[in-house]
């Protein structure tokens, strides 16, 4: 299933002939496919295949700028810019804005493309049901698939651009037990069904599952602990990162924890390299132009052992600061979707990090994180899906849900050790309804000193 063929497309760009030489405009076409599979309990409750298209415009006009979006592109797409344009005459003046790039004719990425069957999804959730149900234990969660193009346009070219994202098929559970007193959960994601390794996956979790109802629940005070952080975890701190600190425009607005700090400066330790590498043949998202169609580099280096290597720039940020822009985008403002985080020589089983670990938490997931001071790159939120407790090298007991408040240059500088063994882990908490930014990151790593404020009384677990 797609949104819009080439026919609606031309017609588009007939339209847009239209209204040349009025206004300087760009806009972003994008058109998606998807499919959505929920099971609730063990039981499929949702089975559905759409269709979403939809365009943003941005107009320029005397130094003015105009944003608005339409989904009804066929019909209300000169009305949109329209309004747009009306919108840019009512707006402050913006002395740095220019006239937009001139587009290539065509940049592609031909990768793999297939939406999965709704009766391919219902095939798949139902053997991970099964097999869940006769360990007595009930299955939540969803299975989606996705198929994603972007067109591109602008006044300055004749020619639109096109690029293809490929497809993406993302899978996100969680397991609990009859009374939800203990939970864990487990996702993937990939280009195809087969690539998730689902069964794997869902035999993991059961594993979890039963090694939490063997120990015992113990409560846990308010300090800061040694603690192995699992890749879900890893992926929250990534982001943070790129947000709160890599940012080029808000670095110029001293809003992040890298302002003052000049290129080149030590940051972090040596085992800490953050790259940006969307041609990656591992990840199963794929970034390579900005909306306005400014490339990415292949590979950019952020962070370099520990150094401050880069920042990126979005293209409004990039003219507003003189620097040129990085194809990053101002839609995604968490920032680069295809991080890399570098392993190291650390362990790469459960088992193996607990007895590195010696004394401290082992923790699955970070759940409802929001930043607290960006200067400082400081965020809070809780744990969840099984904490557990370690002593002496061994998994002694599970804790309740905690509350942390942390900080990234805080976690980046009192990393002990990465997993040599790295792992595919989505940007936390973003939309299933488009691809979803995917980071690589090593499979565990352990910090030093870890903020625990606070955690769920015993008497309230559920």
């Amino acid at each position: 299933m797609t949104c819009w063929n080439e026919d609606t497309i031309d017609k588009i760009e007939l339209k847009r002939e239209k209204i040349k030489g009025e206004f300087d405009y760009s806009l972003n076409f994008e058109d998606r496919a998807f499919g959505s599979t929920k099971v609730a309990n063990n039981t499929i409750v949702e089975n559905c295949s759409i269709g979403i298209g939809g365009v943003d415009v941005l107009v320029t006009l005397d130094k003015k700028i105009g944003v608005t979006n339409t989904y009804d592109v066929s019909k209300d797409l000169l009305s949109a810019i329209s309004l747009a344009a009306s919108m840019a005459k009512d707006s402050i003046p913006v002395p740095w804005i220019k006239k937009f790039p001139k587009l290539k004719k065509e940049l592609s990425i031909n990768r793999f493309r297939r939406l999965v069957p709704a009766e391919e999804r219902v095939d798949a959730l139902g053997e991970l049901s099964i097999k869940v149900e006769k360990e007595n234990y009930r299955l939540n969660g969803t299975l989606e698939s996705v198929v994603y193009n972007r067109h591109l346009a602008n006044s300055e070219s004749g020619e639109r651009q096109i690029y293809n994202r490929g497809s993406q098929v993302h899978a996100s559970f969680a397991i609990t037990n009859d009374d939800n007193t203990i939970e864990t959960n487990f996702g993937a994601i990939g280009t195809t069904i087969k690539k998730l390794s689902l069964g794997k996956r869902v035999d993991e979790a059961l594993s979890n599952m039963k090694l939490q109802e063997a120990l015992p629940l113990r409560e846990l005070l308010p300090g800061t602990y040694d603690v192995v952080l699992d890749a879900p975890c890893i992926s929250h701190i990534l982001t943070y990162c790129s947000w709160l600190g890599l940012d080029g425009g808000e670095f110029h607005q001293s809003h992040t924890f890298t302002a003052g700090h000049e290129l080149g400066s030590q940051l972090f330790g040596d085992n800490i390299t953050i790259s940006d590498q969307p041609y990656n043949p591992d990840s199963p998202y794929w970034s390579i132009i900005d909306e306005f169609g400014n490339p990415k580099h292949p590979y950019t280096t952020f962070i370099d052992k520990g150094k401050f290597d880069k920042l990126w720039f979005d293209y409004l940020s990039a003219l507003k600061y003189n620097q040129e822009p990085t194809g990053h985008g101002i839609d995604m403002n968490y920032g680069p979707g295809n991080l890399v985080l570098d392993g190291g020589k650390g362990p790469e089983s459960l088992d193996a990090a607990a007895k590195e670990l010696q004394n401290g938490l082992l923790i699955r997931e970070l759940n409802y994180t929001c930043p607290t001071n960006m200067s400082q790159g400081s965020f809070t939120g809780i744990t969840r899906y099984g904490t557990l407790l370690v002593e002496n090298g061994e998994i002694v007991a599970r804790v309740p849900n905690l509350r942390f408040l942390e900080s990234v240059p805080h976690i980046l500088n009192e990393t002990d050790w990465l997993s040599s063994e790295q792992v595919i882990s989505p940007m936390p908490e973003m939309s299933g309804t488009d691809p979803w930014p995917t980071f690589i990151v090593p499979k565990y790593m352990q910090v030093r000193n870890f903020n625990v404020i606070g955690s769920t009384p015993i008497d309230q677990m559920r």
